[in-house]
């Protein structure tokens, strides 16, 4: 009856039923080990959330076997609850069978490690294990100690974050050890700015704060270390910070020069106060600096949707995305303290409410761990063990996400093949053939055939870089926008208008009039938008060629655009040229980051939408059809990332011969490659240039080096100028 009952089980997840009523019908009689292997059969297919809620449940059961902790621990894992899910795995390894405990002691520790949770790690250790391996136990604490001091001596670091990096390998009370052992042997080490700092960081990440603000006090009486309390104005601000004294962070932040750490700080203290425009500029500044830091990532990206709620572009959404590659235990955990489902089974969630909340206690758990801009880490609870991340865009090739997670699918299957021997059944073999990919998210047995470009038009985009498609829109529709647009100006300029100040009186756009030079008291308006369409139904041979070019819509995470406009009134500055010349510092790509990766591309269309007629000297946008391949080879070269943000486009356009100026009629659409380089011009017309630029995003990166038969043109068109 068992094995029959087993039998007509596995069918049904054979055949992805897992809520039929035969599916529950067996989970009811067979308890823990079914939930676990349905939780394993729905990890097959990345469907994440009804997989984690499997494991929770099956050890949720009365006398769970060690076992089943094992394997629902790792199913928890690959889920991306990996809190819960190393839980699972330390009951395992306590009171499992000797074989059963050392596989999830010594999973736990490599997960943990892996995920930079080096304490978990070290907890995990076995007694005897072999020593000085990773971020295992070392020797003796007061041998391990007096050798580190004996190193630093030796050489005296100039930097704070050497000493600091003594937490993540050995431990906090070990770097609180180091820092007295040094002020033992040379009295000398409390007056270096590195040891001050150190010791700072330290007295905070334990909680002993009123004694970092006496060490510093203290400090500040002498008058001979002026010196020191310059180079220490970030450690005098992280203080001021860890007591909420916004106006003491900007006092102590006023020198900043352009260093990340006070320029965080002081953003802090700014939005605190209300100030959030010149908060979120200053976090922009500091992320060109500093384009690795999770603590810039998690208050810009927070920064910039307090400054523009409203705005129904998908930055917010990138920007998670990014984290969600680089900090996925820091955004697992925030997303359990928050009591949020991170993930669906579709992938990460997608509605902006709950990411914000995410997002809003990721910075909360930060602010229990450190402010340094190296290596983050936070507390999962006021009383729990450090926890790390490794770098934003550290380094080229997989996230951390992906690491992380490689080797889930034969992981989890050398798991469920134990466990069903365990269980002594026979299960019977899925119909069809790699039945356990079906149903993930992207997967097409054919590669996409273009519908609605000729191969003449494809040829041409190999070419040119751009396509234009006449007519595209609705000019009725455009004219409404436009409209709209004047009253959303003149009316609520403050809501609608990108940097708008209500309190500067000569910038005023209350009497906009586009018929009234007089009244254009901005040479150029950022309208953000309000009402979105379909791009599907704002131009059907528009989507038809973005599914061409980006390779189908399995691809294409944009769906809609939305009536964000651009006004180019009249640029004071080269009246007299006809177009941007080559060496301008305007040409750019859009979308850039200072690590400009082709492995983290998502970008994979710029879009030109012409709301009004555009004739030549129009402020109109040019392109240089040329600069594709030279980014591409350029990016090529460059595995480790270029910086498209302080180095614009100028060094690769200065190389170009060929430019082209966007002009044309009202509907007329263009859709560019995402490594054109483009410019504004002048605009000397007397006449308003009404655009939009949108983009169009995707769901995974560019893979332009993937088989020919599944690239898309896009990806050709790269593939091509590498030589590929």
């Amino acid at each position: 009856m068992r094995a029959q009952l087993f039998d007509a089980f596995f069918r049904e997840l054979n055949a992805a039923r897992f809520d039929s009523p035969e599916a529950e019908a067996a989970v009811a009689k067979l308890g823990a080990p079914a939930l676990a292997l349905r939780g394993l059969a729905r990890a097959r297919r990345m469907a994440r959330r009804g997989a984690a809620e499997d494991f929770e449940a099956a050890l949720a059961q009365p006398k769970v076997a060690a076992l089943i902790e094992l394997v629902c621990g790792a199913g928890l894992l690959a889920c991306g609850r990996y809190d819960v899910g190393l839980g699972a795995l330390a009951r395992a390894a306590a009171k499992g069978k000797p074989g059963v405990a050392a596989k999830a002691r010594g999973l736990a520790r490599e997960r943990a490690a892996a995920l930079g949770w080096f304490d978990a790690a070290r907890a995990m250790a076995e007694p005897g294990a072999e020593r000085g391996a990773g971020p295992g136990p070392g020797p003796d604490t007061a041998e391990l100690v007096a050798k580190l001091a004996e190193g630093h001596l030796a050489q005296p670091p100039e930097r704070a974050e050497l000493l600091l990096a003594v937490i993540p390998e050995h431990g906090l009370a070990v770097a609180d050890e180091l820092l007295a052992a040094l002020e033992r042997a040379d009295v000398a080490w409390t007056l270096r700015p590195a040891w001050i700092a150190a010791r700072l960081h330290v007295d905070l990440l334990l909680g002993a704060r009123e004694r970092a603000d006496a060490r510093l006090a203290a400090l500040e009486r002498r008058s001979d270390v002026d010196a020191q309390l310059e180079v220490l104005a970030g450690e005098r601000a992280l203080l001021a910070r860890a007591r909420g004294d916004a106006k003491a962070v900007i006092v102590r932040t006023t020198r900043h020069e352009g260093l990340a750490d006070r320029l965080l700080h002081r953003a802090w203290a700014l939005e605190e106060i209300g100030v959030l425009p010149e908060a979120a500029d200053l976090l922009e500044r500091a992320r060109q600096s500093q384009p690795h830091s999770i603590h810039l990532a998690v208050a810009l990206a927070l920064a910039r949707h307090r400054l523009w709620p409203e705005d129904p572009g998908d930055a917010l959404e990138r920007r998670f995305e990014s984290l969600q590659a680089w900090a996925p235990g820091l955004l697992s955990d925030a997303a359990r303290v928050a009591g949020v489902d991170l993930w669906t089974d579709r992938g990460v969630i997608s509605e902006r409410g709950p990411l914000v909340r995410i997002l809003e206690q990721a910075q909360a758990l930060l602010e229990r761990g450190d402010f340094t801009l190296g290596q983050p880490c936070w507390r999962a609870s006021p009383e729990g063990s450090l926890r790390f991340s490794a770098l934003v865009h550290a380094e080229p090739g997989e996230s951390l996400f992906e690491r992380f997670h490689a080797q889930d699918r034969e992981r989890l299957a050398a798991l469920e093949g134990a466990l069903i021997r365990a269980l002594g059944v026979n299960p019977p073999k899925p119909e069809g053939a790699d039945a356990g990919s079906r149903g993930q998210r992207g997967a097409r047995s054919e590669p996409w055939t273009p519908r609605t470009l000729s191969r003449e038009q494809l040829e041409r985009f190999y070419e040119d870089g751009f396509l234009v498609f006449e007519g595209a829109f609705d000019p009725d529709l455009a004219r409404r926008w436009r409209e709209d647009a004047i009253r959303r100006i003149r009316d609520a300029p403050e809501r609608w208008v990108r940097g708008y100040d209500p309190a500067d009186a000569s910038a005023s756009l209350r009497g906009f009039d586009p018929g009234d030079r007089s009244t254009w008291t901005w040479p150029r308006i950022e309208l953000m938008g309000g009402e979105s369409v379909r791009i599907a139904e704002f131009s059907p041979v528009g989507w038809g060629a973005i599914l061409d070019l980006l390779g189908g819509p399995e691809r294409v995470a944009t769906t809609t655009w939305n009536d964000y406009l651009i006004l180019n009134l009249c640029a004071q500055d080269h009246l007299d040229v006809a177009g941007p010349a080559p060496d301008w510092d305007s040409w750019h790509i859009d979308d850039p980051s200072p690590v400009t990766r082709l492995d983290t591309i998502r970008n994979g269309l710029v879009g030109i939408a012409l709301f009004d007629d555009l004739l030549p000297r129009s402020g109109n946008t040019w392109l240089a059809p040329d600069s594709v391949p030279r980014v591409a080879q350029a990016l090529a070269e460059h595995p480790e990332g270029i910086d498209f943000c302080n180095n614009r486009g100028a060094f690769i356009t200065s190389k170009c011969e060929r430019f082209h100026e966007v002009v044309g009629k009202t509907g007329d659409l263009l859709l560019m490659h995402p490594l054109m380089m483009h410019s504004s011009s002048p605009n000397a017309s007397g006449r308003i240039r009404w655009m939009s630029n949108p983009m169009v995003y995707l769901r995974e990166p560019l893979k332009p080096f993937r088989p020919a038969a599944e690239r898309s043109p896009v990806e050709e068109a790269v593939a091509r100028a590498c030589g590929r």
